[in-house]
């Protein structure tokens, strides 16, 4: 299923701090918006079990670092 984009409109100055919040340069804004809306969602849960929550953080801290692989070296990973 297509995924259809949508354009939203921001202040200039808020548009400034998404850029600064880029862990690479070339990061789209939607990851931007969707980690600190997961980032929100982990801290904010306190009933979420705290070895999910520490695995959430561990994989947005690995997210951070760069410590990522592209879907075609996860497959050669899993299935050889």
């Amino acid at each position: 299923m297509e995924q259809k984009e949508q354009f939203i409109r921001v202040k200039p100055e808020t548009k400034q701090i998404l850029t600064q919040l880029k862990i690479v340069e070339r990061e789209s804004f939607d990851n931007v918006i969707n980690r600190i809306l997961l980032q929100g969602l982990v801290e904010s849960q306190l009933d979420i079990d705290s070895k999910l929550k520490e695995k959430l953080l561990e994989r947005l801290q690995g997210i951070k670092t760069g410590r990522v692989i592209s879907t075609k070296e996860l497959r050669k990973k899993l299935y050889g």
